[in-house]
């Protein structure tokens, strides 16, 4: 079985071993005089067992020995870290202790309210948008009587609440990050959070369909080359197919999900430049956001760019970053330039891609201006929310297109449509809280085997 004992530990047996073999005394009677079970003593010497002496134990040993209990631990100390060493050992005792050092760090950090309103906010503008546009889809309503509701020239509800989210992603990252940044734990802890979740939702859907169809030629297109499943590991395979390359992408997080991970991977170096002068870092970030916004000749839409969600990201990672130096004071320019947008009757003459920044920016510091008032009350439910805003995002694509044309011959008026999208809502919660159950044993378990993997 090998040894289950720290180096520590294992220096004290051998010490109490030691001195018993030098006084001529058996087991068995080391245990008589410590009035302890007749085998203790062989199977704290024992390789096999995990049997140790305890304090109480060696201060007895001492005694009768006539020698320090000093004299049983190593001088000045052993070099391993024996708090790692027992955590790879017993990793039931290493999650209770990340757990409780990732709430200590939750507790020391001040909770930022309006990141968890902005989160469930932008959440609820891209459900709300897919759900009236696969109505229009589905031949219900044409889209011109639905324009109003989510879009104008200035404004688009999906693209405001894409733009806002790819910020809120990097304030999230660059504020937990401030102090203390490990590049492994960080990488760890993004596939864990990010990728189980998708690798689950992905393998069930996928057998879904296979059930449904009986053949995975009617899932695929044909002629993919196998090693494209890497992009769909990757978690990038709807990013991928956006450019026009074929892979297995089952559209879950569309292309939002392989342009955020692209970001999650670079976030060490850009969050290392930013460090390093932040002016100089903000300005060449907004040189290349420039370049590319008024020079744009890419195949995809220019709210689906990543240099331009990028320059949100990083907007995003210097307010989450600099977050005590940001005061959000201009509500009185902020709220006015969001109401502007919504009710204006004319296409401002500027570019799309300019619009949504701008927008953003002035949502988020209307947004940022509600903290003291969220301090107050609702921090509670809005936080919970939140914390199933990503699962319920990777299943709302399903439910919405497998559902809704579906239920189009059962549906009457303007009350069938509303009663679909309660329906559809509902399952969004109940299958995304289902999700993130099932992601959280996973991860656990992995972190588990992680631990039992290191020490052998």
């Amino acid at each position: 079985m090998g040894t289950k004992t720290t180096e520590i530990e294992t220096y004290i047996i051998n010490k109490v071993k030691e001195y018993r073999i030098n006084a001529g005394m058996s087991q068995r009677k080391l245990c008589l005089e410590l009035n302890l079970s007749p085998s203790y003593v062989f199977r704290a010497e024992s390789p096999k067992y995990e049997t140790k002496y305890n304090h109480n134990q060696l201060n007895e040993i001492a005694k009768l020995f006539n020698c320090k209990i000093a004299d049983f631990m190593p001088d000045p100390f052993v070099a391993t870290n024996c708090i790692e060493e027992f955590a790879e050992i017993h990793p039931r005792f290493r999650l209770k202790y990340e757990e409780l050092q990732r709430q200590e760090e939750e507790k020391s950090m001040k909770r930022i309210r309006y990141f968890d309103l902005l989160r469930c906010t932008c959440f609820c503008f891209i459900i709300f948008y897919h759900l009236l546009f696969q109505l229009y889809l589905s031949g219900i309503c044409p889209v011109e009587r639905l324009n109003p509701l989510f879009s104008n020239s200035n404004m688009h509800l999906a693209t405001l609440g894409v733009a806002v989210f790819f910020m809120l992603s990097g304030a999230s990252l660059s504020y937990t990050a401030k102090e203390n940044f490990s590049l492994a734990k960080y990488y760890k802890k993004r596939f864990l959070r990010i990728l189980i979740p998708f690798y689950i939702l992905y393998i069930v859907y996928f057998l879904f369909l296979l059930f449904q169809s009986h053949s995975v030629h009617n899932i695929f297109p044909e002629g993919i080359p196998a090693w494209r499943i890497v992009f769909t590991f990757l978690g990038m395979d709807s990013w991928v197919s956006m450019h026009g390359i074929s892979t297995f992408s089952l559209t879950i997080g569309e292309w939002f999900l392989g342009c955020l991970i692209l970001l999650y991977l670079i976030f060490p170096l850009l969050r290392f430049f930013m460090i390093k002068s932040e002016k100089f870092f903000f300005i060449i970030a907004t040189g290349i956001y420039l370049i590319v916004l008024f020079h744009y000749d890419f195949s995809v839409p220019i709210h689906m760019n990543f240099f331009l969600k990028g320059y949100e990201f990083v907007i995003g990672m210097m307010i989450g970053y600099y977050h005590e130096k940001f005061n959000p004071k201009w509500i009185f320019l902020s709220l006015p330039v969001v109401i502007f947008f919504v009710l204006c009757p004319f296409a401002l003459p500027i570019s799309t891609g300019l619009k949504i920044t701008i927008l953003a920016v002035a949502f988020w510091i209307s947004a940022a201006c509600l903290e003291p008032v969220l301090e107050k009350g609702h921090g509670r439910f809005l936080r919970t929310i939140s914390n199933y805003s990503y699962e319920v995002f990777l299943v709302h694509h399903i439910i919405i297109y497998f559902i809704t044309p579906r239920a189009i011959p059962y549906m009457r008026g303007m009350v069938g449509v509303l009663g679909l999208f309660l329906v559809e809502l509902l399952l969004m919660a109940v299958l995304g809280f289902l999700l993130k159950f099932i992601s959280d044993q996973c991860i656990a378990a992995l972190s588990n085997l992680t631990a039992v993997e290191n020490k052998r």
